[in-house]
């Protein structure tokens, strides 16, 4: 009985660590991807759903939710970063 508890144990613990390594690399992947966004060349080798990821990594970054509770500011500046990111607008226009 012992030692089926232990393995389910070492099982469990197998999991997390392979979910936890799965995590790392997609964050990795994320990140390598936000850094090509600094680059308009490199930008344009971008999906549409892979600027989505990097710019709902960057709201969750701030702390902020597309549909939780936002300041008038803060809806501003989610759509500027929406515009820009993800819909690679000029970030110098005026919002409409």
């Amino acid at each position: 009985m012992r030692s089926e508890i232990h393995a389910l144990g070492e099982a469990e613990q197998a999991r997390l660590e392979q979910e936890a390594k799965e995590k790392a690399v997609e964050d990795a992947r994320i990140q390598r991807n936000a850094l090509k966004m600094t680059d308009p060349q490199q930008a344009k080798e971008l999906t549409r759903q892979e600027r989505e990821e990097i710019y709902r990594r960057s709201l969750k970054a701030m702390g902020l939710k597309e549909d939780g509770p936002l300041t008038p500011a803060q809806k501003d500046l989610i759509q500027r970063m929406y515009r820009t990111m993800v819909l690679g607008e000029s970030g110098n226009r005026p919002p409409n």
